[in-house]
């Protein structure tokens, strides 16, 4: 059992004046096999984001899941789950195809601003052994951390589908990996006096890197 907190307060104006988000949650995990785990949490947030209209969410929150790890270099987490005011499911995966080749995978759908959006993006990366930023939970690369997103950037609360794909291949001193990514924003709440509009786009990309050295490296990135 693993109980968390979380609460957020911003300042700023337009959507994010007087906004807060807090969350509590508690997950039990139940090992039904050796490699098959149960996941079920619940818990009560409160969100606030002003706008128009304002949003607002003051309710429980729970979710199901199972967790399986059938290998030492495969994870696969998925789960249905209710937050942010909505139902959506979730999956972060993580497929040893090989001694050499991985597949990740990841879905989510979030509630969030531009601003909200780098933090979840800045909380869930780490660095690789060449310093490249990759998924802390999945390992896969994260592009978008260098701004190499295809969509236009648009103040107001947006409701975010997102899913990526990726098969990286791992040589003695170079990695490659093709990537897939589809992203759906929708319009929650405008800036007061402001207009947005709904986005969506599919892209495809090739990352290859290489180790120089134990202290440099080289990548190049076409999308």
């Amino acid at each position: 059992v693993e109980a968390r907190a979380r609460g957020t307060l911003f300042e700023g104006t337009g959507t994010l004046d007087n906004a807060h988000r807090a969350l509590g949650i508690v997950e039990g995990r139940y090992a039904v096999t050796r490699n098959l785990q149960l996941l079920l949490e619940g818990g009560y947030e409160d969100i606030a984001f002003n706008g128009t209209p304002r949003f607002r969410v003051s309710e429980p929150v729970w979710g199901l899941g199972l967790r399986l790890d059938p290998g030492p270099n495969t994870t696969i987490i998925a789960r249905y789950r209710r937050r942010d005011g909505f139902d959506a499911p979730q999956l972060t995966a993580r497929v040893g195809l090989g001694a050499r080749l991985l597949l990740f995978a990841r879905y989510d759908d979030r509630l969030q601003t531009q601003l909200v959006r780098t933090a979840d993006l800045l909380e869930t990366v780490s660095f690789d052994e060449l310093g490249n930023p990759v998924d802390s939970r999945s390992g896969a690369p994260v592009p978008e951390i260098g701004g190499t997103g295809l969509l236009s950037q648009q103040n107001g609360l947006f409701r975010t589908r997102r899913g990526q794909a990726s098969l990286t291949w791992f040589l003695e001193r170079d990695t490659f990996t093709l990537s897939f990514t589809h992203e759906q924003r929708r319009v929650v709440a405008l800036d007061p006096g402001t207009l947005a509009f709904g986005q969506e786009s599919s892209s495809a990309g090739i990352i290859w890197t290489r180790a120089l050295s134990d202290r440099t490296g080289a990548s190049a990135q076409f999308q």
